[in-house]
């Protein structure tokens, strides 16, 4: 076997981080938590993943992942992420599919390569006006409001484009997005106007080592990261455009779904506001950990 692939190990009893020992360094893991704490952010390790709508049925090796609770500051179990397709759903588009437990060299993540699979989602009513921005049981922003995300992912192949994480509404065609392009990573916004911003990574994603991906935006700066080091940015000012939605490996704008990156998906982070370079250089070191890389 190639030195590159990926080595699938089986996956005996719970090794969650919210009912087992932590696989990152506690050190780190509680710097990570301070500062998701200030931000109130969302979290989401893939190795927390449960084949039903609960947590007491964590996920083995090969086994269909039906939600991913939030273990960051946010609202826990109302930010849980959830799967519901059924192998015989999908329509006229053909059969959807969930995703499935893997543990690619030694560590748990998401595995969306199987054509047709519909990632995780959450959904929340609108953030709130600049009164009650915090609000339980919302949406953290819109559009226009200072957010970032972080995600953890690996590629198993060349020319794979797709939704990573989005935010967005299902009704509308508004979104913020974390995607690939023919393995390169996107950054992508569009607003309730039509008005779109985009950055686009000038190196591609080596198949099967693992990548840290950030997206930031706030009036007037947006900026695309790859582990760590900035790639691309924009000094676009987004408009109005609510969202009411999150998911995870793909999308679902106009009513219609969009087609996920078709990767596998270690952890993501997202939340409302600007990082501090500190802050937001330990929360990628900290998803870094969950799929095996150092920054």
């Amino acid at each position: 076997m190639s030195s590159s692939a990926p080595v699938f190990m089986p996956r005996f009893g719970s090794s969650s981080s919210l009912t087992a020992p932590s696989a990152f360094s506690p050190g780190l893991e509680n710097a990570a938590a301070t500062v998701l704490a200030r931000l109130r952010a969302c979290r989401w390790n893939m190795a927390d993943g449960c084949t039903g709508i609960t947590r007491e049925l964590p996920a083995r090796e090969g086994e269909v992942l039906r939600s991913v609770p939030n273990s960051g500051a946010g609202p826990r179990r109302e930010m849980e992420m959830l799967n519901w397709v059924g192998v015989a759903e999908g329509g006229a588009r053909g059969a959807a599919l969930a995703p499935v437990m893997r543990r690619v060299n030694g560590h748990w993540c998401s595995d969306h390569r199987a054509s047709n699979t519909w990632g995780f989602w959450c959904k929340r009513p609108p953030a709130m006006d600049e009164g009650q921005p915090l609000a339980r049981n919302r949406m953290p922003y819109n559009v226009s409001d200072p957010h970032f995300v972080v995600m953890a992912l690996s590629v198993p192949g060349s020319g794979h484009g797709g939704v990573a994480f989005q935010a967005s509404k299902a009704e509308e065609d508004h979104a913020a997005e974390l995607a690939l392009s023919n393995n390169r990573p996107q950054a992508r916004w569009t607003d309730a106007d039509g008005q779109r911003i985009v950055l686009t990574a000038p190196d591609t994603l080596a198949p099967h080592q693992p990548a840290v991906i950030t997206i930031c935006s706030r009036p007037g700066a947006q900026s695309l990261r790859v582990n760590g080091r900035i790639v691309a940015e924009g000094e676009g000012t987004l408009g109005r455009g609510t969202f009411s939605q999150m998911l995870i490996g793909w999308g679902f704008r106009s009513f219609f779904p969009n087609e996920g990156f078709g990767g596998y998906v270690y952890g993501a982070i997202t939340g409302r506001g600007v990082p501090e370079p500190q802050e937001l250089e330990l929360l990628e070191r900290y998803l870094g950990e969950s799929a095996g890389i150092l920054l």
